[in-house]
């Protein structure tokens, strides 16, 4: 058969003038019909004739080649739309599209992670519980999951859920195969979810107002207040990862990042967060004496500053 190239309907209906409701029933014969190209014409009346005519309009138009027809009315590796996958949702079956270009980029380059302000989370257990907390789900830019994480029997349920909610907020999902999934994973074995998410705004100033300045004594003698953790040259991910997985569970107001410590939104240390390291605030300081310039800010006194080291001695 002569080639025929595929269009969306949109533009099919601009070019033939083509009444929207004809524009709909092109769009239904390649989506829900699986047609190998979409047509659009005043002369079609019918949805029956809608796969058999007004071919030579289709085939006439002359479009870059990542637009031409594929099988099952794929553009580019990827499905615009379909009826298998509802709510907006995409389908990806090649690795080596842009967006899966991007996961990698994120994954392995500090430099692209702050250029985007964006990282990559990954594993069906982390994925499910960002996305089931509305303030960590808001952050996500592009989820891709395979069939078998949607259809898993602890997390599929949930995890479906949290997608649905992500993309009505805006966020893309598309269903990868297992190749593409792996390809966008930072990890040896991939669990068949990973999404790239956007990197909260450092600390600025404190969350909380508290009912008590941090000069007041409170009982016990205890200064009442925030409490804050400073880092200094931590540069294995994984103990970061806990350091913030343990401030969250211990109230601190947030993490400042002395100058020698790893990246807390590596993906190495984000899943040794559990998430945390998008709920607890970081802010990174150029100096030991700007951190401490900073706690002043924040109302912290230069006595309340403590330091813990494997070096100190006892008493």
């Amino acid at each position: 058969p002569p080639r025929k190239y595929l269009v969306s309907a949109q533009e099919a209906g601009k070019r033939a003038m083509a009444p929207p409701t004809l524009v709909a029933m092109a769009a239904a014969a390649l989506l829900l019909r699986r047609s190998p190209f979409a047509i659009a014409s005043p002369l079609v009346t019918s949805s029956s004739s809608i796969d058999t005519t007004f071919s030579a309009f289709v085939s006439s138009l002359e479009l870059p080649r990542g637009q031409r027809q594929c099988s099952r009315g794929f553009v580019g590796g990827s499905v615009v739309n379909s009826s298998r996958f509802p709510h907006g949702w995409d389908e990806l079956t090649s690795a080596k599209t842009p967006a899966v270009k991007l996961f990698k980029s994120l994954a392995s380059k500090r430099k692209k992670r702050t250029e985007e302000g964006a990282t990559v989370v990954e594993g069906l257990r982390l994925v499910t519980d960002l996305l089931s907390d509305g303030a960590t789900r808001s952050l996500f830019r592009h989820a891709i999951v395979t069939q078998a994480a949607l259809d898993h029997p602890d997390y599929g349920e949930k995890l479906r859920e949290g997608l649905i909610l992500a993309s009505e907020g805006g966020s893309r999902v598309s269903v990868g195969t297992e190749e593409v999934v792996n390809a966008a994973s930072d990890t040896v074995t991939p669990q068949g979810a990973v999404a790239s998410v956007s990197i909260p705004s450092p600390y600025s100033s404190p969350f909380r107002q508290e009912s008590e300045s941090d000069d007041d004594e409170g009982e016990g003698g205890q200064r009442g207040g925030r409490t804050y953790l400073i880092l200094d040259g931590l540069s294995d991910p994984g103990n970061v990862g806990t350091l913030l997985r343990t401030s969250l569970a211990c109230g601190v107001e947030a993490v400042i990042l002395l100058p020698g410590c790893c990246d807390p939104f590596n993906p190495k240390s984000v899943r040794g967060t559990m998430g945390a390291a998008f709920r607890v605030p970081v802010h990174q300081a150029d100096s030991f004496g700007g951190a401490l310039e900073d706690l002043r800010g924040w109302g912290v006194s230069g006595d309340r500053v403590y330091a813990a080291t494997m070096e100190g001695s006892e008493g």
